[in-house]
This record gives structure tokens, sequence and C-alpha cells, in this order.
């Protein structure tokens, strides 16, 4: 895989995870949200009012003479705009208006903007109170067009050289300029969805669990099959149902069945265990849905219930289960009068029989050994139900019976850890593990949504 299809395949990793898990990135916008406008609630509403002014320079009324006084008036503006704030200007406004605000306060609620290339200045003040706010920035007004008349007026002279007028005086609003409630809203949406975000990248960094087939690929392992998750699989007691043709989890077995047949060419697999790391992944339904399917093929297949301590082969298919595989190992029972048949002409059943004090050892014996060469030769294929890996050593023992093992994890829920620990176990005991089987699989990572489409009249 190259670096640059390793990048695209963590983005598309990444946005499948921010997908499958979008109800968290909801909640949190939706918290964020809802706590962003709860504190706008809370916050003391500010209005603006706004005075602007006109300057003007010189008298003349000539063309050149205004076309320079123009200028002369945009670049005192910048001056004008500094004179707002100063000490004097602020000082008289608050002497004439009556307030009891002290300079540094009237300074830090004014404002003055101007624009470019034009003779507009506009004062603003900001205060609770919207009235107050009209009333200190006409103040301010006033006691800068009274500033600018001592300062551009020479001695002895009758006018200023330049002046500035009131033409639109600061009135009171009633709409507060702050809170923004809609943007507080916006920016905490923003925000809680790019925490829920960086919640679920975070948990899927300390997420052990067994997901997608990437996940098995990362550990080296071959995916067989994907099994998409069915409520209706854990009704039936035969795993899918067959008989309407391509439904998902059908086509998903045919599959696995065909993706056995290329595992080893050259020494067709004729016995194969079929386990898991721990209990509940879903190894016995997928041990029937094998045998299912390799009997749906037209092969003699014989379906073997050794997990000696939990069998439910036997009650999965009616069958009696009190004679069996430990009955042949234990008994000295001729292992043809223990095989039953199915409503299946090409499968049959050896059940599990009592559950003896001792499987392991029974499973281990010389005794299991002859008994499976003369299943191999009897039967095409042969497909064992064996117990999990990591509780009991019974799969590793049953593995060196058998041709290969496949190992069935569930979607989700089998953590990453055991799957490793059940391939080394089973490695140990020099067992084949031709590769996983990811059960229960969602549909939302894509990975067999071409058997529904495949499916479709």
């Amino acid at each position: 895989m190259t670096s640059r299809n390793l990048a695209l395949r963590r983005v598309s990793n990444s946005l499948s995870l921010v997908v499958r898990a979008w109800w968290i990135v909801a909640m949190c916008a939706l918290v964020a949200g809802t706590s962003a406008f709860l504190y706008s609630l809370n916050e003391t509403p500010v209005y603006r009012s706004t005075a602007t002014l006109y300057v003007t320079a010189g008298t003349d009324a000539n063309t050149a003479a205004a076309y320079q006084g123009s200028l002369a008036s945009q670049q005192r503006i910048g001056s004008y705009a500094q004179l707002v704030l100063s000490d004097s200007v602020l000082s008289a406004a608050i002497r004439d208006s009556g307030s009891s605000k002290s300079v540094s306060e009237l300074r830090a609620m004014a404002e003055v903007k101007t624009t470019p290339e034009t003779v507009l200045l506009k004062v603003s003040v900001y205060d609770p109170d919207s009235a107050e706010a009209a009333m200190l920035a006409n103040s301010i007004s006033a006691a800068l067009l009274s500033s600018i008349d001592s300062l551009e007026r020479p001695p002895g002279a009758s006018e200023a050289l330049a002046k500035a007028t009131v033409v639109s005086p600061a009135v009171a609003t009633s709409v507060p300029v702050s809170p923004n409630r809609k943007r507080y809203v916006v920016f905490g949406i923003i925000i809680g969805a790019l925490v829920g975000i960086l919640i679920v990248v975070i948990r899927s960094r300390f997420d052990n669990k067994v997901r997608t087939p990437d996940d098995v690929k990362d550990m080296e392992l071959s995916v067989l099959s994907v099994i998409p998750a069915d409520e209706a699989l854990a009704s039936r007691r035969f795993g899918p149902d067959y008989s309407f043709g391509a439904t998902a989890a059908a086509e998903a077995y045919r599959k696995l069945r065909t993706n056995l047949s290329f595992v080893v060419v050259d020494t067709p697999s004729h016995c194969l265990v079929v386990t898991s790391p721990r209990p509940g992944d879903g190894k016995t339904t997928t041990a029937i849905s094998m045998a299912i399917a390799s009997a749906e093929d037209g092969k003699k297949t014989l379906l073997v219930d050794a997990d000696l301590r939990r069998p439910t082969i036997d009650e999965r298919f009616g069958l009696a289960g009190s004679v069996g595989l430990s009955t042949v190992l234990s008994a000295n029972l001729d292992w043809r009068d223990a095989i039953q048949d199915t409503e299946w002409q090409s499968l049959s059943v050896l059940c599990s029989g009592e559950v003896p004090p001792n499987p392991a050892e029974l499973l281990g014996s010389a005794r299991a050994v002859s008994l499976f060469e003369a299943l191999k030769e009897e039967y095409e294929r042969i497909i064992i139900d064996s117990p999990p890996v990591l509780p009991v050593t019974d799969s590793a023992v049953l593995a060196a019976l058998a041709d290969g093992v496949v190992l069935v994890v569930r979607s989700g829920t089998t953590k990453t850890t055991d799957t490793v620990s059940a391939v080394e176990q089973l490695e140990r005991a020099d067992a084949g593990v031709f590769g996983v089987v990811l059960n229960y699989a969602e549909a939302s990572n894509g990975v067999y949504s071409y058997l529904y489409e495949y499916s479709r009249p």
C-alpha cells in the first residue's frame, strides 16, 4: 500500500468513524448551542447609539478651492478621530451631560470610526441604557464641535478654517447590539460539533474492538467473509434462510464457502475447526451456516459438535444429544451409529453426546485421531464447532486434528487483543488459521452492501 493510499484510507476511516458516531457529534452540538443560548439570556443587553458628523474646511466657493478644502477635511479626519477620545472632549461631554461616569469609563464606552476618502466621522457610545448611550454620544459630538471651533479659529478671525456639523444625531434604539444570540448559538453549535468530532477520534484511538475488515487486515489476518448484522439470524436455528435465494447473509456464507476453496488450492481443506476468541461471537451459527452452505453445494458434509462443555447443535437441529462425539470417544461406540441425518440430504450431524468431565483429554486421545481420520475418508467436508480459544485449550487440541481453523469475531464486540491472543495460541499448537469471519457487521460501513443490490429481482 502506497503512502498516498494509506493516507486516503486513514481519512476514509476517520470519516466513517464520525458517520457511525454521528449522534455524539449531534449531541455535543446541541448541548453547546443550547448552553450558548442560555448564556446569552443571562448577559446584560448593551445598546449602541451613533452620531454622524460632517467635516468641512475652507469657505471659498470656486471649484479649485472647494476641492482643496475637501482634501484638507479628509486630512483632518484622522486628527479629529483621536480628538474624540481626548480628556478635554470627554470631560466637557461629562460636564455638559451631567453624567456620573469618569473619563476612563466613558473612553471605554465610546468608539469613533471614519470612512476612507470621505469627510464623515461617526461617534458611538455603548451602554446598557439606550437613552444614556444616545445622550452621551450627542454630548461627545457637541464637545467635539466646540473643540474643533476653538482649535481651527485663528486669533481675531471671525470664522474657523474647518468645522464639523452633526448631520445625524444619536437616537435611542430598542435593539441591543450585544449579546448577539444568533451568533452565540451558531458559534456554540460549531464548537460543540468540533468537540464531538474530537471525542469520536479520541474514543476510536482507545477503542480496541474489531469493527471493520480493515481492523482485521491491520492484524495481518485474511478476511474470509463479512456476515451482516441480521436480527433474524438469532431467531433462526439454522442461520440464514437459503430457500429464498440471494439474501445478504446467505450470500455472505456462500462467499465464505468460495473463499475457503481458494485458501489451499493444492491440498483442499476437508476438515475445518470453527472457533472464536471468546463466547458470544457467533461461532456455532457460523459453523452451522458453513455446513449448510457446503451441503447446498452438493458436498457430503458432516457437522461435528465438539464443544463438549456447552453443546447446542443438538437443540438447534432437534436431534438426540445424549449420543455423539463423547460417546464414541469414551464408550467405544461405532461412529456410524452416532451420526444423525438432517433435513438436508447431504448434511449429517455428530452431536456432542453427554458432557464429559475431561473434554480436553478426550479430544486429545489416540481414539480421537483415529475417529477424525475415518471421518475424513467418509465425508467431503467436515465442519467442527469447537469451544472458544481463550477460556479453554480444546480448540488448540482439535486444530491438530483438522486441516485448518476459521476464526469468528463479532464486529464491535470482540477485542483486538483477544483476537491476536487467540491466533497466537492456535499458532503455538501448529494450527493453520485460514482467516477471519467478521460476524454481525453493521450495514453502515458498506462492506457488504453489494449483497443487497445483488439480491434484488
